[in-house]
């Protein structure tokens, strides 16, 4: 498989009001993120999948890659609290068509645990794997080498732990070659990381047209415009609103999803959080 970079934002999960997954809205999502130049597509935490059951991981994985096609490459986060659940996810995601998975260990564990975490995963399954780096699961970058030297299937990191540009340097400058380093934390320091040799984000859907503009002007040079394509939208950005939630409430304004239903439980905005971002976005539809 060719190398994965670019713009792989993260799905958004539709659900009916009655808390069923809304498979025709799911797949209407990856063909909105197709169609508006995606280079992959990911399923993790952001498209609340800690709220699914097994059952649904299954059939939300199968629907996705259907709807794909081959198309773009498909990431599923599998990681879990044991690592024989984090293996039953990776050999069901495998099986079910991914082209890679991404783990996020327990919090709190020693490196060696860590490294037998992620050895344990890698032993099986055969397609690539990312390493989550995340705020209360930091993985140091020495340990990041270690794995993509001793695991034939790591070959990529998300990093999203605090500050987000700095780790990318530091896990860019420890790791061989063989690893990519691609930023999270919802794209919002996605000049930084790209400055600091990033090689993709994985944002949140809802502003894959800005994300798809700012990385081909930073690729073409043209910084000063890839700055002011993002800074359009980081008003968005600081709006007290939760990026699901927002990131649903734009989805089902462009027509891709019927509502912006969050799976229970959730912790609703303030009138004031919906009106203050709501304000800003038809601001920038304009």
């Amino acid at each position: 498989m060719t190398k994965m970079e670019g713009l792989y934002p993260i799905l958004a999960m539709p659900f009916d009001q009655s808390g069923n997954i809304d498979l025709e809205d799911l797949e209407n999502e990856v063909e909105y993120g197709i169609k508006k130049g995606v280079d992959g597509i990911g399923l993790a935490f952001g498209s609340e999948i800690i709220k699914l059951t097994d059952s649904e991981r299954n059939t939300v994985t199968k629907t996705i890659v259907n709807q794909a096609k081959n198309r773009v490459p498909i990431v599923i986060n599998t990681g879990a609290n044991s690592t024989f659940a984090a293996i039953q996810y990776s050999k069901q995601a495998e099986k079910n068509g991914a082209d890679a998975i991404m783990c996020l260990p327990p919090p709190g564990l020693p490196n060696e645990a860590i490294e037998n975490y992620f050895s344990e995963i890698d032993s099986n399954v055969t397609i690539p794997i990312f390493i989550q780096d995340a705020g209360h699961s930091p993985i140091p970058e020495e340990l990041g080498n270690i794995l993509s030297e001793k695991c034939k299937n790591i070959s990529y990191a998300k990093i999203e732990t605090q500050p987000p540009a700095t780790r990318v340097k530091n896990w860019i400058t420890s790791c061989s070659e063989n690893m990519s380093i691609f930023g999270g934390a919802s794209g919002a320091y996605i000049l930084e990381e790209l400055s600091a040799g990033s090689k993709g984000t994985m944002p949140h859907f809802g502003y894959i047209p800005m994300f798809r503009n700012v990385i081909d002007l930073f690729e073409e040079k043209l910084l000063s415009a890839a700055e002011k394509e993002f800074n359009k939208y980081a008003s968005i950005f600081r709006c007290d609103l939760p990026q699901l939630h927002m990131t649903k409430e734009i989805l089902k304004r462009k027509g891709v999803f019927k509502n912006s239903y969050m799976r229970e439980p959730t912790s609703p905005p303030s009138k004031y959080s919906w009106y203050e971002f709501i304000e800003k976005y038809e601001k920038l539809e304009e």
